[in-house]
């Protein structure tokens, strides 16, 4: 869950604060399974060209659905809301190591992997370490008092907003800083108007990096 999607769902909050006679539905969920730019069909299109398979981490995980599970769950998350600024989850069950997600797709295309203990594999993974910014394990943010919804699998939260005035102002804000190319600024602002929100040092350092160039 990362800053830019939390001040979209500000957005959405603040409108529907605003004008009552509107009615978003916010729902957090991980990773689509086939889905356009889906991990699944890189690493399916990496084993077709005989590797490497390459891995940002070890122990990298993510949360994954199905299309169908998705669309059916988002779709009864519009029939649950209630013109309460809600924000719903949607239970991913556990999250799933992306390097066990690669050794299932590998052993499914009959193949195996090359490493140290199998040098005679087919397959080598390759590890590129974290991209700046990109976190070991997604988070969705559930909160700590996530309610019951009707559904076993979507629950319900409710997320502090920021009024639409001064949403607006905020953006304006925000828009000039971008503008000026200022990213550590960008970062601090986005600390200011989100709570729990805390820049990452390596984008911090990367930004500072593209300055020099």
């Amino acid at each position: 869950m990362g800053a830019s999607k939390r001040l979209s769902e500000l957005c959405f909050q603040a409108y529907n604060e605003e004008y009552k006679d509107l009615n978003f539905s916010i729902v957090r969920f991980g990773n689509v399974l086939a889905s356009s730019g889906s991990i699944v069909p890189k690493i399916q299109n990496q084993i077709s060209l005989g590797g490497p398979i390459t891995l940002t981490d070890p122990e990298v995980s993510r949360y994954f659905m199905t299309i169908k599970e998705a669309t059916e769950l988002v779709i009864l998350s519009s029939i649950i809301t209630s013109n309460q600024n809600n924000i719903f989850v949607l239970d991913m069950g556990k999250r799933i190591k992306i390097l066990d997600l690669i050794n299932k797709l590998v052993r499914f295309s009959g193949l195996k992997i090359k490493n140290k203990e199998n040098s005679y594999g087919d397959i080598e993974v390759k590890v590129i370490g974290l991209r700046p910014g990109e976190k070991l394990h997604e988070e969705l943010l559930v909160g700590k008092n996530p309610i019951k919804t009707s559904h076993p699998k979507i629950l319900k939260l409710v997320e502090p907003l920021i009024s639409l005035k001064l949403l607006k102002i905020y953006l304006d804000e925000l828009s000039v800083l971008l503008n000026n190319n200022e990213p550590i600024k960008v970062q601090r602002f986005l600390e200011k108007i989100i709570p729990n929100y805390k820049a990452d040092i390596e984008i911090t350092n990367f930004a500072n990096s593209q300055n020099k160039m």
